[in-house]
């Protein structure tokens, strides 16, 4: 894979933009939860850390007062925020791709705390591997894939790799 100056994915500036709100409509407050006293959010970005390829994490997370403990646990672990809209989560990842300078962007959401790093470095050596601008790796009930190809080809990404965990039924 090579973008339109030519650059492979090695020159390419990976982020991971990992999703995290308070307000979880489900569970409010799930990312903080504390496992023998550590917040599931942690151990989320502690194992993304081990992926290979990515260059840069970050917590995109609401203009909210409630998430300002994302920001304030962030800060403690040494990992970058991005702030937006509550209400357009699509804007909110546009928004952090394009501050964070990403070619790449590798979508994950705070609500799988053991993810597994080799998996999402197996997703972008398979998003190196191919022709296509986005490899999903989850797919909503309903065929939707966020709406974010187009949003990110504006940002001046190379792609989109969408990690997650399986939807059921799909």
């Amino acid at each position: 894979r090579r973008d339109e100056h030519g650059r492979s994915l090695s020159a390419m500036r990976v982020v991971l933009v990992n999703q995290a709100r308070m307000t979880s409509t489900r569970l409010p407050g799930k990312v903080l939860l504390p496992v023998l006293d550590k917040p599931l959010l942690a151990y989320q970005l502690e194992r993304l850390r081990r992926a290979r390829r990515v260059d840069e994490i970050v917590v995109a997370t609401t203009l909210n007062a409630t998430d300002d403990p994302i920001v304030e646990l962030c800060g403690q672990l040494g990992v970058s925020v991005f702030r937006g809209s509550e209400l357009d989560v699509l804007d909110r990842y546009y928004q952090a791709a394009k501050a964070h300078a990403a070619d790449v962007v590798v979508r994950v959401t705070s609500d799988c705390p053991v993810i597994d790093p080799a998996l999402v470095a197996q997703v972008i050596a398979a998003y190196a591997d191919s022709d296509v601008f986005v490899l999903p790796c989850r797919v909503a009930d309903d065929g939707d894939r966020d709406g974010l190809p187009n949003v990110l080809m504006e940002a001046g990404s190379q792609g989109l790799a969408l990690v997650s965990t399986p939807v059921s039924g799909v």
